[in-house]
């Protein structure tokens, strides 16, 4: 099998443990973003949401959600 560098895109949100040597893809800070989006837009706060970081927080969402579920069904494939 051949060894490949993930994309940069992956490894945009992509962390890094030392120990097991391997990527580590964490929600924590997507879920910490969407509950200060939420608190902004239940306080009608709309100035502190910014456009771009919304765009991105929810490709790197998309994206994670998408790669579980393919995984997910791949390893249901094989049982």
């Amino acid at each position: 099998m051949k060894h490949v560098l993930p994309s940069k895109f992956r490894l945009a949100h992509a962390k890094f443990d030392v120990f097991s040597n391997r990527a580590v893809y964490s929600r924590q800070d997507l879920q910490q973003f969407w509950a200060k989006t939420v608190e902004h837009l239940r306080g009608m706060r709309l100035w502190n949401i910014r456009p771009w970081k919304l765009g991105a927080n929810l490709a790197k969402d998309f994206f994670l959600t998408t790669s579980f579920a393919s995984s997910f069904r791949a390893a249901d494939r094989t049982e």
